[in-house]
């Protein structure tokens, strides 16, 4: 067997313990990534053992997601570790969003373990975008205004079975309602969606009246009445299709594009591209599979009529 000694991340420089965990141009970005405390101006010098030490021991730095550092250290070298034996052994790609992944395991772990007597009332559920069906293409909306009713606007996006951006649209939609922003955004996707030929779509919203309603054949007398026939008659329109409720968690890019909606100087725009960086932070966890975690009050099961 032939053993390699160049790091298998980098493939620049040696492989060691110390060179994997702090000093490979991976890890580094990884720390980066994690955002090391600013007390640590040593981080970089120490020897390993001290520099473990110190760090698993660091219990009054606490980070931005809320927990302290010395929750976070353990799950990061052990992440690293894990890491460079999947990439050597199993000949996985290379994680650039390791870190994500990283503050998502110490997140379940803080909550789960290190505050457990505050939610044992409560049950935690991981929520997340999850990919279509293949040949499927997935239609995520939202709308958002400031007040009920208040200016509003909607947004949302269609995505292919891989989870790529298919197109993007958002609405300045002007004084609306919650429900009734809700109605627009959805509208506006399915009329999209019609007019790309997409014959297999899964709708996915947040508001789960608005699922409801679009799934019944409830007639409503008042304002949203036309916005709500217009949805039915559209879906109607589609060789396959499924309407289903996700939590806000697993629908975090269509609030982005809702809330740059209501700002948004003009009427109505399609996207062939994500308009922001940070629309583009959350397609790369959604595409990933990664999670985030909802905290629920726990209720007895119950069957619906």
């Amino acid at each position: 067997i032939t053993y390699h000694t160049t790091c298998p991340l980098c493939q620049n420089h040696e492989e060691s313990i110390s060179h994997l965990l702090r000093d490979c141009s991976f890890a580094l970005k990884f720390w980066k990534g994690l955002g090391t405390p600013q007390i640590f101006s040593n981080f970089l010098h120490l020897n390993l053992l001290d520099w473990i030490k110190q760090n698993c021991l660091c219990s009054n730095q606490i980070l931005a997601n809320g927990f302290s550092w010395n929750i976070q250290f353990p799950f990061a070298i052990w992440c690293l570790w894990r890491h460079r034996n999947n990439v050597v052994f199993e000949n996985a790609p290379v994680n650039p969003n390791l870190h994500l992944m990283c503050i998502q395991l110490a997140r379940e772990f803080f909550y789960c373990v290190s505050k457990r007597q505050k939610i044992k009332n409560y049950s935690i559920n991981p929520n997340c975008w999850n990919k279509p069906d293949q040949g499927w293409f997935k239609l995520n909306s939202d709308g958002a205004s400031q007040g009920n009713p208040g200016r509003a606007g909607g947004g949302g996006l269609i995505r292919d079975h891989d989870g790529k951006w298919v197109k993007g649209f958002m609405r300045n939609i002007g004084q609306a309602t919650s429900v009734a922003t809700e109605f627009w955004a959805l509208r506006d996707g399915l009329m999209l969606a019609a007019q790309l030929g997409i014959n297999h779509l899964h709708v996915e919203l947040d508001a789960q009246v608005v699922v409801n309603l679009v799934l019944s054949k409830k007639v409503i007398n008042n304002s949203c009445a036309a916005l709500l026939n217009d949805c039915r008659y559209l879906l109607e329109q589609f060789q396959h299709v499924k309407v289903t409720h996700v939590f806000r968690e697993a629908n975090r890019c269509t609030d982005n594009l809702a809330r740059v909606g209501y700002s948004f100087p003009g009427n109505f725009v399609v996207l062939n591209a994500p308009p922001n960086d940070s629309l583009c932070n959350i397609l790369n966890v959604d595409a990933d599979g990664l999670y985030t975690l909802r905290l629920s009050a726990r209720t007895s099961p119950f069957m619906a009529s």
